[in-house]
């Protein structure tokens, strides 16, 4: 049932992805980056009347049907991973722009889980300075918090905008 929902959520945010790419005019990732912002903050965003009243209503619906699949965090993860992987295709993104992988979030989340814990530390402010999709700073924090209860303060940047929204909306949900 797991595999189902998470299949499903992946399937309605694509569909909601590529409304709003339509609709808007713009690409998969600024799309993507944008549902999940509508997503976290519980209604869809207009401006300057786009998304028009129909895409709006539509992407209301999509909303609320992912909403009742109540996945748990790492499944959400997983479903969205998956969307951030097609924007790769769909957008042909450059290299640089591809999605860090989950072990190495949680390799890096391992060592720094040693070293803290040696020198009996629960605090950890930290920076992304090339955040992108954000997939690694996420995977780090969560692996970093399962391993014990830290106090984490993370920021992020990158040199590209979209980017950085994607990363923004993507932990937020």
């Amino acid at each position: 049932m797991a595999e189902e929902n998470m299949q499903k959520y992946y399937d309605q945010l694509d569909q909601a992805t590529t409304l709003l790419k339509k609709s808007l005019g713009t690409s998969y990732l600024d799309a993507l980056s944008e549902n999940l912002t509508n997503i976290a903050d519980g209604h869809v965003f207009v401006e300057n009347g786009a998304p028009d009243e129909e895409t709006v209503s539509r992407l209301e619906k999509i909303y609320a049907e992912l909403r009742q699949l109540r996945l748990t965090p790492a499944q959400l993860k997983q479903a969205i991973t998956v969307n951030i992987i097609k924007d790769q295709k769909v957008d042909n993104s450059e290299v640089n722009k591809l999605m860090t992988p989950d072990m190495i979030g949680l390799i890096a989340s391992l060592i720094a889980f040693e070293i803290l814990h040696s020198e009996g530390k629960n605090e950890l402010n930290l920076i992304d300075p090339t955040v992108g999709t954000g997939n690694f700073l996420i995977e780090f924090i969560q692996q970093l918090q399962q391993a014990g209860d830290f106090k984490i303060n993370a920021a992020a940047i990158d040199n590209d905008d979209g980017l950085v929204a994607l990363s923004k909306s993507f932990s937020e949900v």
